[in-house]
C-alpha cells in the first residue's frame, strides 16, 4: 500500500511539474536561410553572351563593358507564417569606379496584383574598395509574417556595372 501511495505522489508531481511546464510561454527561436550566390540568374539571362555573368558557390558578378544596371534574382523558399527579422548581405566591392556598387532587395511578389514589395534593402555604395569581405545586416521591421498563399519571395540584386571585383558573396535571412 505505502508503495501505490509513493508511485501515485511521483505520478502526480510529475503531472503538476508538466502542466506547469505547458504554461509558460515559448522562447522564439531564431532560424536561418542560407542565400548561395549559386541561386542568382540575371533577369534577362538569355543575354548572357552579352552580359557575361557568373554565380558560383562562392560569387556572383557581371564582367561586360555593356552600360546600365544589370538585374540578378534568386528564389527564396521561406516557411509560412515565419517572422522575418533581418538580412545579412556578404559581399567584396574593390572597384575603382564610383558606379562599382550593388544594391541588395529582400522582395515579395503580390500573386494577385503582380506588384513587388520590398521588406529589406541594402547598398555597397560609398563602400571604400576592399579585397576583404564585408557584410550589412539589415532589419526586417514590417511586413514580415510569410504568407505563400499571396506572395512570392526573392532576392534581387542590381549591379551598378560590370566591374568583376564587385561580388555579392551570399546572404542569410533570420526569421523566426
Amino acid at each position: 500500500m505505502k508503495n501505490r501511495f509513493m508511485i501515485l505522489g511521483a505520478v502526480g508531481a510529475t503531472a503538476l511539474l508538466l502542466a506547469a511546464g505547458s504554461s509558460l510561454p515559448a522562447q522564439a527561436t531564431s532560424k536561418f536561410l542560407p542565400v548561395s550566390p549559386a541561386g542568382f540568374r540575371p533577369i534577362n539571362w538569355d543575354q548572357m553572351a552579352v552580359l557575361m555573368w557568373s554565380g558560383t558557390d562562392d560569387e556572383f558578378n557581371f564582367d561586360t563593358t555593356a552600360f546600365g544596371v544589370f538585374e540578378a534574382l534568386s528564389p527564396v523558399v521561406l516557411p509560412q507564417g515565419a517572422v522575418l527579422k533581418s538580412l545579412t548581405v556578404y559581399y567584396t566591392v574593390n572597384g575603382p569606379h564610383p558606379n562599382d556598387f550593388f544594391d541588395a532587395a529582400l522582395t515579395r511578389r503580390n500573386w494577385a496584383l503582380g506588384n513587388n514589395g520590398v521588406l529589406a534593402r541594402m547598398t555597397t555604395q560609398g563602400v571604400l574598395p576592399s579585397t576583404t569581405r564585408k557584410n550589412v545586416k539589415v532589419l526586417i521591421t514590417k511586413n514580415g509574417k510569410v504568407d505563400n498563399g499571396k506572395y512570392g519571395y526573392a532576392l534581387r540584386l542590381f549591379f551598378h556595372s560590370g566591374n568583376t571585383e564587385v561580388k555579392f558573396n551570399g546572404a542569410v535571412i533570420e526569421y523566426e
